[in-house]
């Protein structure tokens, strides 16, 4: 008699056999590379990022980062917890890009005074001076990537990705 791991095993390997691969066509290879939401919203982040950042080199700050400051700075004092949900992060990634900014000074963690588990983050005088400092060229990038729309179209753009945030 068969133990069950085994067992297990000779049933999956004779699924294998049995059961003929199933594959795309290339029908439908297409369809996904033109129709998946997903796909080009990661490649359109992902080279709105880099116009954003190569903008933004010499000020030491990427546009994740300027607008994670942003963020933190119109929140005030804010639980990691609570910036992580505006920023639509996770805590992960959240407490790496804040490890950055506090290596440099730009923002503070402090427990709670009302729990001390909980971890607080506050923006650095030195943080808004790097905010100051690097606006100019985030505003000189956010014209760079609006030009491809007409005002109203840029408008509609973002009620769109707005009405896709919300749906979500």
């Amino acid at each position: 008699m068969m133990s069950g791991c085994f067992k297990d095993l000779t049933i999956y390997v004779y699924a294998l056999i049995l059961i003929p691969v199933q594959r795309l066509s290339k029908k439908q290879k297409l369809e996904v590379r033109k129709f998946c939401a997903h796909a080009h919203l990661k490649r359109t982040v992902r080279k709105i990022t880099l116009q954003y950042d190569q903008v933004l080199a010499h000020t030491g700050l990427h546009i994740t980062q300027f607008t994670l400051l942003v963020t933190a700075s119109l929140m005030g004092e804010v639980a990691v917890n609570d910036l992580a949900a505006q920023l639509a992060l996770d805590q992960t990634t959240l407490s790496r890009n804040l490890q950055v900014l506090q290596r440099h000074g730009l923002v503070e963690m402090v427990p709670s005074p009302l729990d001390a588990r909980v971890r607080l983050v506050r923006i650095t005088p030195e943080g808004e001076a790097a905010l100051a400092r690097a606006y100019p060229a985030w505003r000189k990038a956010q014209e760079e990537v609006s030009a491809a729309f007409s005002p109203q179209e840029y408008q509609q753009f973002l009620g769109f990705l707005s009405r896709l945030e919300a749906s979500s």
